[in-house]
């Protein structure tokens, strides 16, 4: 038996969208586990995820933002865009703008290659990236 489109449609959980300023408050949160020694090579410790919560909460009273899955989810998402763009910044023909946090691409052809080899930049070239310097503190070689 066939399941409609709709009741397929129906099992899909909602992704959340989180504000600049919600962005900003984890970034930071991220920044000061890494202070205080909450990170290894290897990456954050067991329960990081809950104390950002927790410092999310503290921050903006009556968020509904939670470690899992949304903190779990934006990591990640943040984790993979800075590792593509650390990569790609480290090829010839790429460059960055500190103005507008936006990749500098020599060419056409130098973008086309690249993304054959980083399937996950394929969007990334018209963006603009204001907390890549953050991720570069928070995840460092990640």
């Amino acid at each position: 038996m066939m399941r409609s489109s709709t009741a397929r449609n129906k099992t899909k959980s909602t992704r959340r969208s989180w504000s600049y300023e919600e962005e900003l408050v984890l970034v930071s949160a991220l920044k000061e586990l890494v202070v205080r020694g909450w990170k290894s090579d290897k990456g954050f410790m067991i329960g990081y995820q809950n104390f950002l919560e927790q410092l999310m909460i503290q921050a903006i009273p009556g968020t509904d933002i939670r470690a899992e899955p949304d903190i779990n989810s934006k990591v990640h998402v943040w984790k993979k865009h800075h590792s593509s763009l650390a990569t790609m910044l480290t090829r010839s023909g790429f460059g960055w703008n500190d103005t507008s946090n936006t990749i500098i691409v020599d060419d056409d052809q130098v973008w086309d290659n690249y993304v054959k080899t980083d399937i996950n930049a394929r969007t990334m070239r018209y963006k603009s990236w204001p907390l890549y310097n953050d991720w570069c503190e928070v995840f460092g070689k990640d």
